[in-house]
């Protein structure tokens, strides 16, 4: 989806862009939270969705936007290494996790995934979650 998320000043809080019109009737929304509950980086989060109906992971046979594989590429191409897999509202989340260069920050990844496509069925992702922390 190539989107990049910043604050929309400096020291904010945080904030959000809701139900952003996408095509065939599909939103996303974008999260952005500050330095809240002992983080040290901040949160920054992207869902597709679409308004009103039923959540993608209900639908088997909704189309798929990202396919978990490829985001799990794309994540490892820029220093993240794959942890665990879990159970989560419906779907499964994906845990990856980068230390930086100085090895004083924490990196996570999150993809929240859910199965799509029919007959064709791939796992897809639904959300991308990004986070930090000093250890």
């Amino acid at each position: 989806m190539k989107i990049t998320l910043t604050p929309f000043e400096p020291g904010r809080a945080g904030g959000e862009a809701e139900n952003q019109p996408m095509l065939a009737g599909y939103a996303f929304h974008a999260g952005y939270g500050g330095l809240a509950g002992g983080m040290k980086v901040p949160y920054h989060g992207v869902s597709v969705f679409r308004p009103g109906e039923r959540p993608l992971t209900d639908d088997p046979h909704a189309p798929c936007f990202w396919t978990s594989a490829a985001a799990g590429e794309a994540l490892a191409a820029t220093g993240y290494t794959r942890g665990g897999e879990r159970a989560f509202k419906r779907g499964r989340l994906q845990q990856y996790r980068r230390t930086s260069s100085d090895g004083g920050t924490v990196f996570y990844a999150d993809l929240l995934t859910h199965v799509a496509g029919g007959a064709t069925a791939d796992t897809c992702v639904y959300e991308v979650r990004f986070a930090g922390d000093v250890p």
